[in-house]
């Protein structure tokens, strides 16, 4: 069975997305707990977080980071609004936005013929607001280097780099302008 592990940053500016067949994920997630005491960067010394971020990109599964800058985006979605003198509350647009975001990230998922997700909490809620129900688990656990990867900058060869930016800002306003 193929699956996914989704995990992410503060703000969701980035969302981790780790991909590949159930028994792959156990057995590279047990190698690495065996390794680390968390596969969570925000909890481990500045000299491990690199560390275990190359110990996850080595291990052969497919990897992607989505560049949502959820923050800029809504401001954007609100400053194209205000252009054509439609005023968006921030509610609204926050929900909007999010609500996309959420509808890329289960485009990408049927890309890849995922079948089943897992996600940290916060983009499990996101999910949800498109009824996909996505548990915590392993592969959402080795997501988290990956989102922390692209948050602290760092560029990897197996790390596959997506804007989600201008898909959420085109395709929210749009949404808010049809009402």
């Amino acid at each position: 069975m193929r699956v996914a592990g989704l995990d992410g940053s503060e703000d969701l500016r980035y969302v981790g997305v780790v991909i590949g067949e159930s028994g792959a994920i156990g057995e590279v997630y047990r190698g690495l707990r065996s390794r680390y005491v968390t596969l969570h960067c925000r909890e481990l010394p500045s000299s491990l977080k690199r560390r275990l971020v190359e110990d996850v990109l080595a291990a052969g599964l497919t990897y992607v980071c989505v560049d949502a800058r959820l923050v800029e985006a809504v401001r954007e979605v609100q400053r194209l609004a205000a252009a054509r003198g439609l005023r968006i509350a921030s509610k609204r647009a926050w929900d909007s936005v999010k609500r996309r975001l959420a509808e890329y990230l289960v485009e990408l998922l049927n890309r890849y013929r995922v079948d089943r997700v897992y996600a940290d909490a916060e983009v499990a809620d996101l999910l949800r607001l498109v009824g996909l129900r996505a548990p915590y688990g392993p592969a959402a656990e080795l997501a988290d280097p990956i989102a922390w990867a692209n948050h602290a900058g760092l560029k990897h060869l197996a790390l596959e780099e997506r804007s989600a930016y201008e898909y959420l800002v085109e395709k929210t306003l749009r949404r808010l302008l049809e009402k």
